[in-house]
Parts: C-alpha cells; sequence; structure tokens
C-alpha cells in the first residue's frame, strides 16, 4: 500500500473537516501505525493536487470528488486491503490535474503535536503518556 491511499482513507468521507490529530487516529486504526510527516505531506498534498481535498486553518475535508472515489473504493466492503487498492487505483487514474495547489507542510513538530492531541483526545487513560512517533 502506497502511504498516499493510507492517508486518503484515513479522512472522512462526509464532508466533515478533520484535523490532523483526526487523520493520525484514524490512519493508526486501520493500519496499527503513526504516519510521519512525510506520508502526511505526501498523502494530503496528491489529494490537494488531484482535486480531492481542501483545507484551510489547519482542518482537511475531503471535496464532493474525493468523497465520491472515497466511496467508490469501499463500495461492496470487503476488507481494509482491498478498500487501500481501489484507493490506490482512484489516483492511479487522476494523476496530478492541479499540479499548482498550494503546498501543505506537514513538519515533525507537527506530527508530534497530532500525535499528542490523538492520545489525549482518544485515549484518555494515557494522558501522561509521553512516548512520541519514531
Amino acid at each position: 500500500m502506497h502511504w498516499d491511499a493510507w492517508i486518503f482513507g484515513a479522512i472522512r468521507d462526509d464532508g466533515k473537516k478533520v484535523d490532523l490529530a483526526d487523520i493520525v487516529a484514524t490512519a493508526d486504526a486501520h493500519n496499527h501505525a503513526i504516519p510521519l510527516a512525510q506520508e502526511l505531506s505526501s498523502g494530503l498534498n496528491r489529494l490537494a493536487r488531484a482535486g480531492y481535498l481542501q483545507y484551510e486553518d489547519d482542518m482537511f475535508w475531503l471535496t464532493e470528488d474525493g468523497q465520491k472515489a472515497s466511496r467508490r473504493a469501499r463500495e461492496p466492503w470487503k476488507d481494509i486491503f482491498t478498500y487501500w487498492r481501489n484507493l490506490e487505483a482512484e489516483l492511479a487514474e487522476i494523476g496530478e490535474p492541479f499540479p499548482d495547489a498550494p503546498r501543505i507542510v506537514v513538519t515533525d513538530e507537527m506530527t508530534k503535536e497530532a500525535y499528542r492531541r490523538y492520545i489525549e483526545r482518544y485515549w484518555p487513560a494515557h494522558k501522561s503518556q509521553t512516548d512520541e512517533p519514531a
């Protein structure tokens, strides 16, 4: 699985806005791993250039086209691995039609902060945890 599909699958496909902590949480739930800054940057930028993602004030959401592509990729539902393969196929078909989209920069510090908020938000019993993603 390419990480662009992993990040794509970690963003809600109902048009609701999510922050990096939500994306990290869903990516972890799907793959039992925390995405690195490079993986987040790559995936978010690919989706934005494809016209599948909008973002503002550190919030991200799928466009109508992105929502439709995500739904096509998961129907009929089989398993998460098939969903990722289908997302990869969706991304391969569209290429990068908007190469001049503003660049989304996700730094290591932003990723660590998103991880901290994820732990605080979704794992309250581990609030005192100081581990950070590698």
